[in-house]
């Protein structure tokens, strides 16, 4: 077999398990095997394909449990299966979807193994034949030299050791040993440190060049699922690019994964993270020092949808403005062309837009907590935060319109990283009541101690990986 080659970017090929920064997020790549066409437009008859969809939602070992991801995993695989149906076309009957909270027995290292070898197996010569993957990866320090790394993917009944994960050794034998005759082979991995396991499986030796295989992100990095967003924004843009619809027959894999990886870039460069560990911010590189000429203002008209908020605004109290920082970098190149290239998605998703005005609210929140804390946690800093995103987003997306439901949701993200660095926020709990009023046109049914009891069980994302 010709040299393989990788695609678009380097694989890193020690990973940084712990403090990863959103900087190392989300740059997706495709890995190959050699015999391909430089497009990689996949050809195939989508009646005679079959695809396998596993979300690892719950871990079942009492070594493993307390590290379960829950409903994202499982919500994920469910989804990109009906999608293979509805987008793809293939047939109902040979999509397999397995959650390992609903279908345990379905879902460990052994099942997996026997799913491969039937399902691969019973695909015809001109079937195309994918596994997508949602959940841990585990990363061991190898044997051979410092830079040599076991990653493998965690089963529903891992244990915490490489013995009971899926390794890429397992994943080639097994497609070996079921003589698939699939004119491709399609692996989707969406979990951290994806590209440790990719490389190793499309550089394997003696296998067929047909292969391919999606990573959410590099051996390095880490896959995150947007709690907003409902899924990880790999699967999420994936889903994205599936619904746009595809030719009958034909996946145009590097033209798909461009725009996924754009996407994906474009979001996570809207994020930034407090860290007290670190006492400052964790900053995407994405961020550019590049700023728009264009002389908005924070405040800009955006009509009659931002009176609610100047409704709520406390004139009694201190008016304070955001910090320099956070207004400059709202208007950085980089914030910018992304809200536009995330704009640009018609119709846009109610999911994506929230996702977007919740990442926003907490980055001025971290921003704020790294830089001046003075007034963090008064209400009307929210309140001037809101006023000031929404302009944001106006400025690429005329159509902004805001609800008590939305905004109420916004206070949880905002108020997440102070509710994380221990500061008293009672302003603020006392507008997610009003919010919670307004949007229920209700009674108040809880105090204060809600929001700081919802916003403990909760973060804007949770890392697909073993920390």
């Amino acid at each position: 077999m010709g040299q393989t080659q990788s695609r678009k970017r380097r694989v890193t090929s020690a990973p940084q398990v712990q403090g990863q920064s959103v900087a190392e997020l989300l740059e997706d790549y495709v890995i190959t095997g050699s015999g391909v066409n430089d497009q990689l437009v996949l050809e195939f008859d989508p009646v005679k394909s079959r695809a396998i969809c596993v979300g690892i939602d719950k871990q079942q070992h009492d070594k493993y449990v307390s590290r379960s991801l829950g409903d994202v995993a499982a919500k994920d695989a469910s989804l990109l299966g009906e999608s293979f149906v509805t987008n793809v076309g293939f047939l109902k009957e040979r999509v397999h979807v397995y959650t390992s909270a609903s279908k345990p027995h379905l879902c460990t290292k052994e099942a997996i193994k026997t799913l491969i070898l039937n399902y691969a197996g019973d695909v015809e010569e001109d079937g195309l034949f994918t596994i997508y993957f949602s959940g841990h990866i585990a990363v061991y320090k190898g044997l051979e030299s410092k830079d040599d790394w076991v990653h493998v993917l965690a089963p529903a009944d891992f244990a915490g050791d490489v013995v009971s994960g899926i390794t890429a050794d397992n994943f080639v034998e097994w497609i070996r040993q079921s003589n698939c005759k699939a004119c491709h082979i399609l692996i989707v991995l969406d979990c951290c440190y994806a590209g440790g396991i990719g490389k190793k499986i499309a550089l394997a030796e003696n296998l067929r060049p047909n292969i391919h295989v999606m990573c959410a992100c590099a051996a390095g990095e880490v896959s995150l699922p947007i709690t907003v967003l409902g899924s990880s924004t790999f699967c999420y843009f994936l889903l994205h690019v599936l619904k746009k619809g595809q030719p009958n027959g034909k996946f145009t894999l590097h033209n798909n994964m461009d725009e996924i990886s754009e996407l994906c870039q474009a979001f996570s460069s809207l994020l930034m993270s407090y860290s007290s560990e670190r006492g400052g911010l964790l900053r995407p590189a994405l961020i550019q020092p590049e700023m728009y000429s264009s002389d908005y203002e924070d405040e800009t008209d955006v009509g009659q949808r931002l009176n609610m908020l100047f409704d709520l605004y406390d004139k009694q109290h201190h008016k304070p403005s955001l910090h320099p920082l956070a207004g400059r970098w709202f208007k950085s190149r980089a914030v910018q062309e992304s809200l536009q290239m995330l704009f640009a998605i018609r119709p846009l998703p109610e999911s994506l837009y929230n996702g977007i005005f919740c990442a926003l609210l907490y980055s001025i929140s971290g921003i704020h907590l790294a830089y001046d804390r003075t007034h963090v946690a008064e209400r009307n800093l929210f309140i001037t935060a809101a006023i000031s995103v929404i302009s944001a987003i106006g400025y690429s997306y005329p159509d902004v319109s805001i609800t008590a439901e939305q905004l109420k949701l916004g206070v949880k993200y905002y108020y997440l990283p102070i509710c994380s660095a221990g500061i008293q926020a009672g302003s603020i709990e006392r507008l997610f009541m009003e919010l919670h009023v307004q949007s229920n046109n209700t009674e108040a049914t809880y105090d204060q101690s809600t929001l700081k009891l919802q916003v403990s069980q909760m973060s804007l994302w949770q890392p697909l990986s073993e920390m």
